[in-house]
C-alpha cells in the first residue's frame, strides 16, 4: 500500500521486501545521515536541531509489516539490516530521523518494542496480546471497530483518521496524492535510492560524460543512477570479473568506447572471439613482449584492453604488464576481463598485481570469495543470485561497493 508514496515529491524511495540490496542501501544511507548530523551538532556544540541556524529537514522511515521484514530481510548478513533499524531507533530521533513501524504482536517483543518511544495498539486477534504492550486488556472492548487504537503510553483510546470518507484503499491513495499536490514539493527533496534499470544504452550513457583521457565509463549506478567512471590515471588497472554470460565483454566495450572518446589509443587483445574485434585500435591475439612494447611506444595515452585474460596468464609480456599495473609506465594503463574463478588466480604474476590494486567490477558474483578480486569480502546477500548480464558491483579502492548496470 505504500507504493502510492511514489507519486509524492516528498518521497525518496519505496523499497519492497524482494529488494534486499536496495533495502540495505536505504538503511545504510539513513545511518550515514544520522552520523553526519551528529557530527554537525557536535562541531557547533549544539544540543539539538532547533539550535542550528539552518537545520536539516526531518526524515521519516515508514516500515510496514515488521513480521515481513524479520522473515525476509532482517536475517540477511547475520542480521545486519535489523541492527541498522535498531540503531536508527536508538539514535535517529535526536537528529530528526524518525521511524514509524507497523506489525503484529511480535513488534511488542524484544529490542524493537523496548526501544520504541510511542506504541499504539489496534485490534489484536488475542486479547492477551495487549498486555505485551503494557495495555490493560480490560479497557479494550471485545469487538473494537476498525481503526480504534489504544496508546501504550497513556492508555487513551483514539480513532485513526481517514483521508477520504471512502475507506477503500484506492480512495485513500487518491486522497494522499491530492494532499501531496496541495502542499507542493518540500524545501529540500529527500535523497533517492533508485532502482537499477535492466538495460542502459551506451550512447545515452556516453552523452552524460565529459570526455577526458583515462576516464573510463563502467556503467550507470549508485543511488542517483549517475555515470560511474574510473580514473585510470590514478590507478592504471581495472579488473572485470564474472561468470559466463555475465557481460564481461560488454563491459570491456563500454570502457573501451569511453576511452576512445577521450582520445586514448587502444591495444585490443582477444585470444578468443570477442566484441572488441569490432572496435578501432590495434588488435592482437596474444601478448608477445616485443610486439606489445612496439605498440606501447606510440605517442599519446595508450590502454591495453584484454578479454578472456585467464587464457594469457603466462605470457612473454608479463614483466611489462606488471610495470603498467604498478604505474611505472607513464601514460599507459591496463583493463582486463576474465572468469571470476580463474582470472587473478595464483600468488604472483601480472593478473595477481591487478587484483591487488583493489580496483574492479564484479559482475553477478556467485561466491563471497569473489570479492577478493577487488580487495573486499562480499556479504552473503550480494552473491549467489541469478546471472544478470551487465549487473555488477564496482569498487574503486574506497571500501564501498556501488551497484552498477553496464550499458550496451
Amino acid at each position: 500500500a505504500l507504493a502510492v508514496l511514489e507519486t509524492l515529491p516528498h518521497h525518496g524511495a519505496v523499497v519492497s521486501r524482494t529488494e534486499p540490496e536496495r533495502a540495505g542501501r536505504l538503511l545504510r544511507r539513513l545511518v550515514a545521515e544520522v552520523g553526519r548530523r551528529q557530527q554537525l551538532l557536535a562541531a557547533g556544540g549544539h544540543a539539538g536541531l532547533a539550535e542550528l541556524l539552518e537545520p536539516p529537514p526531518h526524515l521519516v522511515l515508514l516500515l510496514d509489516r515488521w513480521e515481513g521484514f524479520t522473515s525476509s530481510l532482517a536475517e540477511l548478513d547475520g542480521g545486519a539490516l535489523a541492527e541498522l533499524v535498531l540503531l536508527l531507533l536508538r539514535e535517529g530521533a535526536s537528529v530528526g530521523v524518525h521511524l514509524v513501524i507497523t506489525g503484529d504482536r511480535s513488534l511488542g517483543l524484544g529490542r524493537v518494542g523496548s526501544t520504541t518511544e510511542h506504541r499504539l495498539a489496534l485490534r489484536l486477534p488475542d486479547r492477551a496480546d495487549y498486555s505485551l504492550l503494557g495495555i490493560d486488556q480490560r479497557q479494550v472492548p471485545a469487538e473494537p471497530p476498525a481503526g480504534r487504537a489504544w496508546s501504550a503510553d497513556s492508555g487513551l483510546c483514539t480513532q485513526v483518521a481517514l483521508l477520504d470518507p471512502d475507506p477503500s484503499g484506492a480512495a485513500q491513495a487518491a486522497a494522499l496524492t491530492r494532499l501531496g499536490a496541495r502542499h507542493g514539493p518540500p524545501r529540500a527533496a529527500p535523497f533517492r535510492v533508485a532502482v537499477l534499470p535492466s538495460t542502459v544504452a551506451l550512447t545515452q550513457a556516453l552523452a552524460r560524460v565529459s570526455p577526458l583521457p583515462f576516464r573510463a565509463l563502467v556503467g550507470i549506478g549508485g543511488d542517483e543512477l549517475a555515470p560511474l567512471l574510473v580514473d585510470l590515471a590514478r590507478t592504471p588497472s581495472l579488473l572485470i570479473a564474472g561468470p559466463a554470460r555475465s557481460g564481461r565483454s560488454t563491459a570491456l566495450v563500454a570502457v573501451a568506447r569511453s576511452l576512445i572518446v577521450g582520445g586514448v589509443r587502444l591495444v585490443l587483445v582477444t585470444p578468443r572471439s570477442s566484441p572488441l574485434e569490432r572496435l578501432p585500435g590495434v588488435r592482437l591475439t596474444g601478448l608477445d613482449a616485443h610486439l606489445l612494447e612496439e605498440h606501447l611506444a606510440a605517442p599519446g595515452p595508450v590502454v591495453v584492453v584484454v578479454d578472456d585474460a585467464e587464457q594469457l596468464r603466462d605470457c612473454g609480456a608479463a614483466p611489462l604488464l606488471r610495470q603498467i599495473v604498478a604505474g611505472a609506465v607513464p601514460g599507459r594503463a591496463l583493463v582486463l576481463a576474465g572468469s571470476a574463478n580463474e582470472v587473478g588466480a595464483g600468488f604472483t604474476g601480472w593478473q595477481v598485481d591487478a587484483r591487488k590494486a583493489r580496483h574492479g567490477l564484479l559482475l553477478s558474483p556467485q561466491d563471497p570469495a569473489d570479492g577478493e578480486l577487488v580487495g573486499l569480502r562480499l556479504p552473503r546477500s550480494a552473491v549467489g543470485g541469478p546471472v544478470v548480464a551487465g549487473r555488477g558491483l564496482l569498487h574503486v579502492g574506497d571500501g564501498l561497493l556501488t551497484p552498477v548496470q553496464v550499458p550496451c
